[in-house]
């Protein structure tokens, strides 16, 4: 079995992170996988040597090929036994979606979640379900703590992510700066940024963003009266990433829109016992086990975004997520109040289920059919 992989490798995203462990994922099943990088922006792509390499091998006799795309740049092709769009998809969408033509011009379409499968499977597209996959061995290894000067000795929680009308970062500030006060042994870390904008100039917008917050809560005059907030305005890298969860203890995602948390699964695997929207990639690994982590109920809400990643998307003929805060206020008190009756263990026996082997094994059964 030879595959070709088309993705957009160097992008930084969980496009090119989920391409990436696929890759890997296949390879640890003896698949042969050449690849071939597609830029969605100008400039220097972050490859891996690894799939550089990959990009060398020769064309000749492939009998897949999986183009981990944006839909609206595959290539509908009869050349191969299988031409397979494998895609994110982050919103429930309709036959008057603009991706729906694009999504129907291949084989099969794979997604990362049930949710998806669902809903491409009801506008009769042919679709399968394969999860982001992992190397979760490296999950046990004991990685080294940010220093998080007088927040070290508190109980942290964390959340991690580019801004954006999805991720709802107004519900997560309020719900934390609600529940708790200066009184609580608790801050949270927040690590969100936005690519367009210096470290420096984000951690201001984002200072001010969080004390309009406070002002409009009109719950006390004194801002002190709040718990602390750390910020860390910049990406991070994959062992700055690690690095971050070795050093907290709740992750809390409070999403519109998640078609898989590379960050929510690791902080899991890390048992970091994630908070987060009962959406998406969520719920196929957070299971109702609150040693694992709580899914946070909600309702089907239509899509607004002002300032949409993608002008076609996010519009109002489209449905995301929208939790319930008074459900998550609870579920933040109680991890602060049970941290030390936790079972931080069970997080990684769920992760092993998105192994490589795992995924890469039915992967690979799926493009031997």
């Amino acid at each position: 079995m030879k595959v070709l992989y088309v993705a957009h490798f160097g992008e930084q995203s969980n496009w090119s992170y989920s391409a990436i462990h696929r890759v890997l994922s296949l390879q640890n099943s003896d698949v042969d996988v050449v690849c071939k990088n597609i830029p969605l922006q100008n400039g220097k792509s972050n490859i891996p040597e690894f799939i550089q390499n990959l990009t060398k091998k020769d064309t000749q006799n492939i009998d897949v090929c999986i183009q981990h795309v944006l839909p609206n740049m595959v290539i509908g092709t009869k050349k191969f036994k299988k031409n397979i769009l494998c895609t994110h998809i982050d919103t429930e969408i309709s036959e008057h979606h603009p991706w729906y033509h694009y999504l129907n011009m291949v084989d099969e379409v794979w997604v990362n979640n049930q949710d998806s499968l669902e809903n491409l499977t009801n506008i009769g597209v042919t679709a399968k379900y394969f999860p982001m996959t992992f190397n979760t061995d490296l999950y046990d290894q004991v990685d080294r703590k940010i220093d998080l000067g007088e927040m070290n000795n508190k109980f942290k929680f964390y959340f991690s992510s580019s801004v954006g009308e999805k991720n709802n970062l107004n519900g997560l500030i309020r719900t934390y700066l609600s529940e708790f006060n200066n009184s609580d042994n608790v801050c949270f870390v927040f690590n969100v940024y936005d690519t367009r904008h210096t470290e420096e100039n984000m951690k201001n917008y984002f200072s001010d963003y969080i004390n309009k917050n406070k002002a409009a809560m009109r719950v006390n005059k004194n801002h002190s009266h709040f718990p602390p907030v750390f910020l860390i305005t910049k990406p991070l890298n994959i062992l700055e990433q690690q690095s971050l969860h070795a050093s907290c203890d709740c992750y809390v995602d409070l999403t519109k829109s998640r078609d898989f948390s590379i960050t929510g699964f690791e902080a899991m695997c890390h048992g970091n016992t994630p908070i987060c929207s009962n959406t998406g990639g969520y719920k196929d690994f957070v299971k109702q086990d609150s040693n694992i982590g709580k899914l946070i109920n909600g309702v089907s809400t239509i899509c607004f975004d002002p300032n949409p990643p993608v002008e076609n998307l996010y519009k109002s003929n489209e449905f995301w997520f929208s939790p319930d805060e008074k459900e998550c206020k609870k579920a933040m008190r109680w991890y602060y109040e049970n941290k030390d009756n936790v079972n931080r263990k069970a997080g990684i026996d769920v992760g092993k289920e998105f192994d490589y082997k795992v995924i890469g094994k039915q992967m690979k059964e799926s493009l031997n059919e």
